[in-house]
């Protein structure tokens, strides 16, 4: 009988926890807190900011000259877009697929988002798909990493190349990905990230960009911290280490201290986390695969190691019962003790994209008319986003036997279909 079913499950929990918590981190917070300075614009207070030590740390992760920090994964996707030069009458192609933030982000600056579909193998955006919608107006491209796998960045940066229009990553999902032996995010004008609680590197809230343009790094700053940037000399004791630059006006999109002191003491772990999550997620791709039933990922072949964010896997429908992906997930979480979902609605279904609720970005009836997405249709992204299950990146953080239990709980479910 399935666990669902009061049967007994397969395991009770025992999975790793998220976020991780460590004495590092403790330790590294409570220097912030007794240091007087929570903020990179609090007094200087004779020691380095833990917000500038954590860029230098995360721009040499990367492979790139430069990083600047912010609140959270929106805001860096703001300061890119504006660092750009982007705004009113431009547009910016974002995949329909993706979590809410690509898009109005865009529509934060005043820009119109343009929607393509999916690369069935990736479920990352397609290339054909961008080009297909390019115009004058066409300013921007941002192609996200999803899950574990990596858009095709040597046909985007081809197609960069061509147009003349710049590539903004949104790596929000793909921390250390390795793409022909670059990192995600460092092969476009700008890559975006995230450190939000669920993310492979986080800090509960947080996000960065990293550029190798030392122009477009001088307006990240002042974009992200009201019109300032970091002075390039120690300030004298409780001065401030920000400085007024006016070149171009900036909002206040800062990372705290305490959020930089939580990621610098976790950054020194994650090659370790990555690898091992990837390794796992090989394994399991294999077993799964062996069922036929189910679809794990395609990893394309330029895809050196991927970042294990969420674990997606294809299905198929009418091997279980043409049952409702939630009721499939309900029984994965009761015969695991761990947590199974589905992935983002496709963005023109999507209760969380609703631009024509906001005036500010919809003034005109024609304006409104275009950001009316309703009526489109994406069929290769709603077809993913109807027959994948999703499991966290926590679960991969364990050993292969792990994963066997996984594989054990789908094969029960599909010899106990009829109890769906």
């Amino acid at each position: 009988m399935l666990a669902i079913n009061g049967g007994k499950p397969i395991r009770y929990g025992g999975w790793h926890t998220w976020p991780p918590r460590n004495e590092k981190t403790i330790t590294q917070v409570t220097k912030v807190l007794q240091s007087g300075r929570w903020a990179i614009s609090g007094p200087y207070v004779n020691s380095p900011l833990f917000e500038e030590e954590f860029a230098k740390q995360y721009a040499e992760f990367n492979g790139v000259r430069y990083c600047v920090p912010t609140a959270n994964g929106s805001s860096a996707l703001v300061i890119a877009l504006e660092a750009l030069g982007i705004g009113i009458g431009d547009e910016v192609i974002v995949p329909v697929l993706t979590w809410v933030a690509t898009a109005s982000t865009v529509l934060r600056v005043n820009a119109t988002p343009v929607f393509v579909d999916i690369d069935p193998n990736t479920l990352c955006m397609s290339v054909d798909a961008a080009r297909s919608v390019i115009t004058e107006r066409t300013k921007a491209i941002i192609p996200v990493h999803l899950h574990h796998s990596m858009a095709d960045m040597n046909a985007f940066i081809a197609l960069s190349e061509e147009t003349g229009i710049p590539l903004i990553e949104d790596a929000a999902q793909a921390h250390g990905a390795i793409w022909r032996g670059q990192r995600a995010g460092s092969m476009g004008r700008l890559g975006t990230f995230s450190f939000q609680q669920s993310k492979v590197l986080t800090s509960g809230e947080g996000g960065a960009v990293i550029t190798n343009d030392p122009e477009l790094y001088e307006r990240l700053q002042q974009l992200r911290a009201d019109s300032r940037r970091w002075v390039s000399e120690p300030r004298k004791l409780n001065g401030m280490q920000l400085i007024a630059s006016g070149k171009v006006m900036g909002a206040n999109y800062c990372l705290s201290e305490i959020q930089a002191a939580m990621l610098l003491a976790q950054l020194p772990y994650l090659e370790e986390q990555l690898k091992n999550c990837a390794e796992n997620a090989e394994y399991l791709d294999q077993k799964l695969a062996s069922l036929e039933c189910l679809y794990p990922l395609k990893q394309p072949s330029c895809l050196e190691r991927r970042t294990v964010y969420e674990y997606i896997i294809g299905i198929d429908r009418e091997a279980f019962g043409n049952h409702p992906i939630e009721r499939i997930c309900e029984a994965l979480k009761a015969e695991l003790g761990l947590c199974f979902y589905p992935p983002d609605t496709p963005l023109h279904q999507s209760l969380l994209y609703q631009p024509l609720t906001k005036k500010r970005f919809s003034n005109t009836s024609e304006k409104a008319k275009i950001l009316d997405v309703s009526g489109l249709s994406f069929p290769i992204a709603e077809e993913a986003a109807q027959n994948s299950i999703v499991c966290h990146h926590a679960a991969f953080l364990g050993s292969k036997s792990d994963m066997d239990d996984i594989v054990v709980a789908f094969e029960k479910i599909l010899t106990n279909v009829n109890e769906l």
